[in-house]
């Protein structure tokens, strides 16, 4: 009988208020809000951290693959990383498993990834996605909103 073994490279993602990739494991503080709320725009979010944990499947290792996140506003515009408009527009990193001998043939494997944008810049309200791409190809999509306080001051 033939092995079946999944083929598809999986990608888990949160937002979080500071991220640490340590040992094979992510250590989270502050994790799984979807929201932020500003005084002012534009917004100065001291820190957007992005906990990512990747599954590899058997037939995905001993290859290189190509991890990218980019942030997207309600547009679908663009959004750089970082407290002006001339930051990176994606991050980029690249990863090769092997088959350690601990392994058996058939398991899958996680590769952590630990990303901290410190003072984050948003300049407009709305709902924005971070989008996470696989060797070019879309495996993630997690969306938030950036709220704004409404000034009820009266006279």
């Amino acid at each position: 009988m033939a092995l079946m073994y999944p083929s598809d490279i999986e990608v888990w993602l949160m937002l979080c208020d500071s991220v640490e990739s340590v040992g094979g494991k992510l250590y989270i503080l502050g994790g799984g809000w979807t929201s932020i709320t500003a005084a002012t725009l534009p917004a100065l979010h001291p820190r957007l951290a992005i906990a990512a944990m990747i599954r590899v499947p058997w037939t995905e290792t001993n290859k290189v693959h190509t991890f990218e996140v980019t942030m997207e506003g309600e547009d679908g515009e663009t959004i750089a990383f970082g407290p002006d408009e001339s930051g990176e527009t994606s991050l980029t990193a690249q990863f090769n498993l092997g088959r350690p001998p601990t392994i058996q043939e058939g398991d899958s494997q996680n590769v952590p990834f630990a990303i901290n944008v410190d003072r984050q810049v948003f300049r407009a309200p709305g709902t924005y996605n971070l989008v996470v791409a696989v060797n070019d190809t879309e495996k993630a999509r997690l969306p938030f909103r950036v709220n704004v306080l409404s000034d009820t001051r009266i006279g």
